[in-house]
């Protein structure tokens, strides 16, 4: 359960440990469109591309402000999560992760800026663009287009969603030139198409609100100077939506486990910043919530603060471990 700023910098730290461990597996048995790994509701490239390439932006974030252990495990984790995007050679995470480099630029300064330019230089070298084109046709591009536009046709019979899955059953009798079943390859007709128009609404509304909730944590952060190291995660929620949603151009990520722990994300990050607000307006510590400490008076004697002035054990102020002063009565 995250209830604390700590529990939450713990929590986005296992999952970093993990997306890494996803890289680094697909180093050492993955090889061109068969990466060799699974993520939750991600069984293909395409899908665990597009899991990874959304996620790296936590990485960032570990990058500018975790201490030395945590950035150096990301600077050794991303060349290999970098590599399996190569492997996948998946359209969809390129999409997605163009879309979260076009709005890092606006989001971030200094080296996290930098860092954005290095990973754009990796990704569009001459060897990625030739696996690039590896395996992929026209007819790949344009199966795409007839897909979408028998979706269209799709929604005039069933305004409502066909339901989950359902697509592929009646794909042949919407869609032209397809050799078998397909699937929408693409999140909002997925959505459109399953759910109807009722479910499209809602779905969209879940994507705005989960922006609203980032720039809501932004704004608070600054009328408290001391919140402002949220304005850090809140960027990263809204790279990896719009890597979702960059990625979802070109595959099916309605159901993606993924997409929805970034919205959790979100939520999470508002909870514990009203939390500490609170604990500010209350004159308390906003990590522990404990009143702070007052620093003792100047001048008093240093034997006396070091035999614990100050303590609330004694009697009228005068620890216990003290003698009375000599006011020059005899017993």
């Amino acid at each position: 359960i995250v209830r604390t700023k700590e529990d939450y910098e713990h929590l986005i730290m296992v999952i970093v440990f993990c997306v890494a461990k996803m890289g680094f597996t697909a180093w050492e048995v993955g090889g061109n469109r068969d990466i060799g790994v699974l993520a939750p509701n991600a069984t293909e490239e395409n899908a665990i591309s597009a899991h990874v390439a959304s996620l790296l932006p936590f990485f960032m974030v570990k990058f500018i402000r975790g201490n030395r252990f945590q950035k150096l495990a990301v600077a050794a984790a991303i060349p290999f999560c970098l590599n399996l995007l190569v492997l996948a050679n998946s359209r969809a995470a390129i999409v997605g992760l163009l879309a979260i480099g076009l709005l890092s630029v606006f989001l971030f300064k200094g080296k996290a800026r930098f860092g954005i330019i290095g990973t754009g230089l990796v990704m569009t070298n001459e060897s990625f663009r030739e696996r690039q084109n590896t395996d992929v046709s026209d007819n790949s591009a344009q199966s795409r287009l007839y897909i979408w536009a028998g979706g269209w046709e799709m929604l005039k019979d069933y305004p409502m969603g066909v339901g989950g899955a359902a697509f592929a059953y009646l794909s042949l009798d919407y869609c032209e030139n397809l050799k078998g079943p397909k699937s929408q390859h693409n999140t909002f007709v997925a959505v459109i198409t399953d759910w109807g128009w009722i479910g499209m609404a809602f779905y969209m509304a879940f994507l705005i609100m989960t922006y609203k909730i980032t720039m809501q944590v932004k704004w608070r952060g600054r009328f408290h100077p001391a919140l402002s190291r949220y304005r850090l995660d809140s960027s990263a929620v809204q790279l990896a939506t719009v890597g979702f949603a960059g990625a979802g151009m070109f595959h099916s990520r309605q159901y993606a486990e993924a997409v929805y722990w970034v919205s959790a994300f979100a939520i999470m990050q508002f909870n514990t910043q009203k939390t500490e607000i609170y604990y500010l307006e209350q004159g308390l510590d906003p990590f522990t919530g404990e009143p702070p400490e007052k620093p003792a008076p100047a001048g008093e004697d240093e034997t006396v603060l070091a035999n614990g002035a100050g303590s609330t054990n004694g009697v009228n102020g005068i620890p216990y471990n003290l003698p009375a002063p000599d006011d020059g009565r005899q017993a």
